[in-house]
């Protein structure tokens, strides 16, 4: 095999892995806007209960409220 022939081969076998890369093209940049966590409900809709947790930080929900069952 010619020095050229190899070069040529060892090139294509490069590209052939690289284009094998699941990486490839990748960013790391976040275009899109987050999407809420919640959904609102249509018309027609009557909320009966709500409870979202609004207490501090770190603290755990109201026992009167929540109760653990085993």
């Amino acid at each position: 095999m010619t020095s050229r022939r190899l070069l040529f081969s060892l090139a294509l076998c490069g590209l052939g892995t690289l284009a094998c890369d699941p990486a490839a093209g990748v960013t790391d940049k976040q275009d899109e806007t987050p999407k809420p966590d919640t959904v609102l409900p249509g018309t027609g809709w009557t909320l009966i209960w709500q409870d979202e947790f609004e207490g501090a930080a770190g603290t755990l929900p109201a026992k009167d409220k929540w109760v653990a069952e085993v």
